[in-house]
């Protein structure tokens, strides 16, 4: 907010909610802001966690009202932990710290959610506090490495990469990225983790060219937090800097959900697409985007979800949204690719309604860079 609108604008962004914060906690209440865009209420003289659900449901209804400031309309959202006097603890210090864990599972569920303390919750939050720090212990050590996936053309000729983290912890064993992704997004880990992944693909790209192979692309994820960090542009900078890498080379994949939840996405596409780098939108399909909104977008490719891909022949909806999706592509001149292809039935219908790549198993599985040049040497 304060990046995009000014820092003034942020100041009476927080004065106007506290100010809807009392108009709706009771006369005995308080409300006391920790910093940031955090606050505690302190409500008395609740009968029922009834009650509490119900004021809690009143306070994200009253936020999400739109808040007109200076001429601007802006929109947010709350996520609300509740915990109980006593029951959830009987101190200041524990009562916070367990409302706090409560919220952050709130806010896993999704914008304007409430969630009440559960024991487990604490459990699951050191847990996760665990799987973050040995995460943050092996960050540029041998425990972290990149596997890539081939793509190819329509042809069955090599097109690109897609870099893929994987993580084998002396303590864990193999970690999904499932579970640890999810967990570094949370902490913000996620920002220094990706631009480990930019630099190590794109200098992993120059190095396999100095080999003699010849890779023309290399994508790489971008998650919400990483699109929204303000030195996102300088970390992708520096990493086609240090490593020689030409930014054409360099594909960034931004997920249909993280562009349709990022208050800045827009502006942050437009500043990465400046530098020359190529854009994709991941999962598309599944994001609920409208086109006009994806008509602004800079974006250069659009990757069909896997879930799509599956229900080629035997689902008539799939097949209609493939080609559906192929048509927009087309229009709008960006180039189509298809995830998730196992069969060879998938490949000829994809190919028959103008898929431009193909990615999946029946291609290649994701391999360590030195199996990955083997494998590219046979597709090629």
């Amino acid at each position: 907010m304060n990046d995009t609108l000014g820092h003034s604008i942020g100041v009476r962004l927080l004065q106007a909610v506290a100010e809807r914060l009392g108009q709706v906690v009771p006369t005995e209440g308080a409300r006391v802001r920790l910093g940031g865009d955090e606050f505690v209420l302190v409500v008395q003289r609740m009968r029922s966690r009834a009650e509490l659900a119900a004021l809690a449901e009143q306070l994200v209804a009253r936020l999400a009202q739109v808040f007109d400031l200076a001429g601007y309309r802006i929109h947010i959202g709350a996520s609300i932990g509740i915990c109980v006097c006593p029951e959830d603890g009987d101190d200041v210090e524990t009562l916070v710290r367990n409302a706090d864990t409560a919220m952050y599972e709130a806010k896993q569920r999704g914008r304007g959610q409430y969630c009440f303390y559960q024991a487990s919750m604490t459990e699951n939050a050191q847990a996760k506090a665990h799987l973050d720090q040995l995460l943050r212990l092996a960050l540029h050590s041998p425990e972290l490495t990149l596997h890539y996936q081939p793509l190819v053309d329509a042809q069955g000729r090599p097109a690109g990469a897609e870099a893929l983290i994987r993580w084998n912890s002396p303590q864990l064993g193999l970690v999904s990225p499932a579970q640890f992704i999810p967990v570094s997004e949370e902490t913000g880990f996620i920002v220094p983790l990706g631009a480990w992944v930019l630099g190590e693909a794109c200098r992993q790209v120059v190095q396999w060219r100095a080999q003699g192979l010849k890779v023309a692309r290399v994508s790489v994820n971008l998650s919400v937090r990483q699109l929204e960090h303000e030195q996102i542009l300088q970390t992708v900078r520096e990493a086609l800097a240090e490593t020689g890498l030409e930014p054409a080379a360099l594909e960034l994949e931004i997920t249909e959900s993280v562009i349709m939840t990022s208050e800045n996405a827009l502006l942050r596409l437009r500043e990465l697409a400046d530098l020359g780098v190529t854009l994709a939108i991941d999962d598309f399909g599944t994001g609920y985007s409208s086109l006009a909104y994806l008509r602004q977008l800079p974006v250069h490719a659009l990757k069909i979800d896997r879930s799509f891909i599956a229900g080629i022949g035997h689902s008539s909806g799939d097949e209609a949204i493939i080609k559906a999706v192929a048509g927009i592509a087309r229009n709008l001149g960006l180039r189509l690719v298809a995830e998730g292809v196992e069969t060879d039935l998938q490949r000829q219908y994809l190919i028959g309604h103008g898929i431009d790549e193909l990615q999946g198993y029946l291609v290649g599985r994701p391999a360590p860079a030195q199996e990955f040049s083997r494998l590219w040497s046979c597709v090629g």
